[in-house]
């Protein structure tokens, strides 16, 4: 292989590595998580949205969504993002008192003038929403 395919094949590599973290870290406390859940509201991300879902959770949209014969990302794209990303404020809203107790967290979340709690759950890749 010649010095440029050497050098090519290196940067692609440390490409992918890189993004394979950012990936990793992305739900690695519970402010993420709810950044993330955010995030993906706002955009009508499918995708990112399951990744901050509960299995359990996951487990009984696919259960609805069988039901009404849709597939999951349909399912929550038609029901799940739809209903809930008309409820979301235009802006990102200020979290504050973030509170992690073992696999359990809290985490406030401004919504007008109150503060409301979110609830988080730690799975094997990552903090949860818990719907």
């Amino acid at each position: 292989m010649n010095k440029l395919g050497t050098m090519a094949l290196g940067l692609a590599l440390t490409m992918v590595a890189l993004t394979a973290i950012a990936c990793s870290k992305g739900n690695s406390t519970p402010t993420k998580a709810f950044k993330t859940y955010y995030n993906s509201l706002k955009n009508k991300d499918v995708k990112g949205l399951k990744t901050i879902m509960k299995k359990k959770d996951l487990e009984e949209i696919e259960a609805e969504a069988k039901k009404k014969n849709k597939s999951l990302d349909d399912f929550i794209k038609d029901e799940v993002i739809e209903q809930v990303s008309r409820k979301i404020p235009a802006e990102m809203p200020e979290t504050r008192n973030e509170k992690i107790d073992g696999d359990n967290a809290t985490l406030e979340v401004k919504d007008g003038d109150n503060w409301r709690p979110a609830k988080f759950v730690k799975e094997d890749d990552g903090w949860k929403i818990d719907m």
